[in-house]
């Protein structure tokens, strides 16, 4: 999973020494008409229609490293220059009404003319300023973590999608530009105030009603108000987004999955040699790579699918864990962190240790799911790491028939941050097998600043039916190879885990990998270790399909 500061990448930094970055959050895409109306200067909400809501900056002001110690605060203009002048804007955020969320947030700054084309940062505000008093010498600190747009500079406007930072009450921001001329926009002085555009959606009921019955033919007729889009990352942590506190709960009816079939035994279909099922395979990572045997006792089943994390030296242990997963009837799904840079593997560097690790899983002679570097975003230049998938995935195959070539992705920022695309991403055609995406439900998470995050996301209307879609259209096929519900967030979705099989299968995925460990969990419970949740992943499980032995 991941966000530049938010993921769980979650193995890779223990055992493979890594950082990697797990999304996630979900925005929805709002396109607002823009005039050059005169805007309300004060903090109350400028528009309400529909679902979504306007609020105008309450403060605005730049600061300019040129004249450090003069303030900028009464100026009808907000400068924006690459290590020399920055802008700050100020918002009283309101509580979204009662039995609703913001599932979004757009941050739009208007500007007076076009000028000069170049990379925007927004950056959440951490110290208190005010507009007629802060410099460049007093001004506030911020979050490392940001998001970007690529400004051309002949827009009336710019947009940020600034979901992950969103939170109530006082939000502030920094606006900084990587352009080496001035940038400038319209202050609220001008007439031509800052915006928050903030989207609502209706709270989930608080205990699921999806309901199941047995039939040879597994159908969804899921359904969703929420929509999507936003913008973020962890590089390996998840950006904090929401800071609501753990008491609002009033939540008010929205439909949720309701699935027409299950099945109570473990089928057994008939996958590929590379183990593609006919169904979707139920398993998940669990501890630090521990043997997962006593769990399996616990739940009445062994693992559909196992995934295990390792650093390039793991090798031979990898390949040790491939065989006792083979042995017990697992389908073995391993990640690994690579030898050198993307690049340098690209270039052919790393071909001895590829060439060795796919003699050895040739040798297994059993289907095995292997993964090069996954969750990537934010990790380097994406182009290297696409190119260096398309160097190792035909030496793998070549060597290795049986072994399906994966790839894993946190799936929000390929759907939500505009740096990233499912496309972008892709390969191409024949280079993979399977395309894992990392999605959690981010529900329960204690930020460290001690606040709760309470933002439902169904995940059917934010990620499965968008990438099924795509999967669709490029012929390849895709599961989910992390998730994860937080102890409170299953405690009012109870049937959370076996739901989110039921709609994974009717989409076509064909695997659902929990995340059952509680390293690099980000403030989530994400363990099984709850009687609710050993009771959902128990009944999920029985669904699972399994390689053939």
């Amino acid at each position: 999973m991941l966000l530049s500061s938010i993921t769980p990448a979650r193995l890779s930094s223990t055992l493979a020494a890594s950082t990697v970055s797990p999304i996630i959050l979900a925005a929805v895409s709002v396109i607002v008409p823009l005039t050059t109306a005169t805007q309300p200067t004060d903090t109350t909400l400028v528009s309400a229609q529909g679902s979504t809501s306007s609020v105008a900056t309450n403060a605005d002001a730049y600061v300019n490293s040129a004249a450090p110690n003069q303030n900028h605060g009464n100026s009808s203009r907000l400068i924006a220059k690459a290590s020399s002048a920055e802008f700050y804007l100020n918002f009283t955020v309101p509580q979204a009404p009662s039995g609703y969320t913001w599932s979004s947030a757009k941050l739009v700054v208007n500007r007076p003319q076009s000028d000069s084309a170049g990379v925007l940062t927004a950056n959440k505000v951490t110290s208190s300023w005010t507009e007629q008093g802060v410099t460049w010498n007093t001004r506030p600190t911020f979050q490392s973590t940001q998001v970007s747009i690529n400004d051309s500079g002949t827009t009336p406007s710019v947009s940020f999608d600034v979901t992950p930072l969103l939170s109530t009450g006082t939000l502030g921001f920094v606006v900084r530009s990587g352009a080496t001329t001035s940038k400038a926009f319209s202050s609220r002085e001008s007439g031509r105030a800052a915006n928050l555009v903030l989207t609502k959606v209706a709270l989930p009921p608080a205990t699921s009603t999806a309901t199941s019955t047995a039939t040879s033919t597994a159908t969804s007729t899921a359904t969703s108000t929420a929509t999507s889009t936003a913008s973020t990352t962890t590089s390996p942590t998840p950006t904090a987004t929401s800071t609501t506190s753990t008491t609002s709960t009033t939540t008010s009816p929205t439909p949720t999955a309701t699935s027409t079939a299950t099945t109570t035994t473990s089928p057994v279909c008939a996958p590929t040699t590379k183990g593609i099922p006919c169904g979707l395979y139920v398993g998940g990572a669990y501890g630090s790579n521990s043997d997962p045997s006593t769990f399996e006792s616990q739940v009445g089943n062994t693992l559909g699918v196992r995934r295990t994390f390792w650093g390039p030296t793991g090798v031979n242990s990898a390949i040790t864990t491939v065989k006792a997963d083979i042995a017990k009837g697992r389908l073995p799904w391993i990640s690994f962190k690579l030898p050198y840079t993307w690049a340098e593997m690209a270039a052919g560097k790393g071909d001895v240790w590829v060439t060795d690790l796919a003699t050895k899983l040739a040798a297994v002679d059993r289907p095995v799911w292997v993964a090069f570097h996954h969750e990537p975003e934010g990790d380097g230049i994406i182009a290297d790491w696409v190119a260096m998938q398309r160097h190792l995935s035909p030496i793998v195959k070549a060597i290795a028939p049986k072994v399906a070539y994966t790839t894993i992705l946190t799936g929000w920022h390929e759907l939500y941050d505009p740096n990233y695309s499912l496309d972008k991403m892709y390969p191409g055609d024949g280079i993979v097998d399977v395309v894992g995406f990392d999605l959690y439900l981010w529900y329960g998470q204690v930020k460290t600043d001690g606040s709760v995050y309470l933002k439902y996301d169904d995940m059917d209307a934010t990620y499965y039916q968008a990438i099924s879609a795509w999967a669709a259209k490029k012929n390849v096929k895709w599961g989910v190879a992390e998730s994860g519900i937080t102890d409170l967030a299953s405690e009012k979705w109870t049937t959370w885990i076996n739901d989110q099989v039921t709609v994974l299968k009717a989409r076509g995925a064909v695997s659902y990998s929990y995340f059952n460990t509680s390293l690099n969990n980000m403030g989530c419970t994400w363990e099984i270790t709850t009687a609710n949740k050993f009771g959902q992943y128990t009944t999920a499980l029985k669904q699972t399909s399994r390689v053939q032995p």
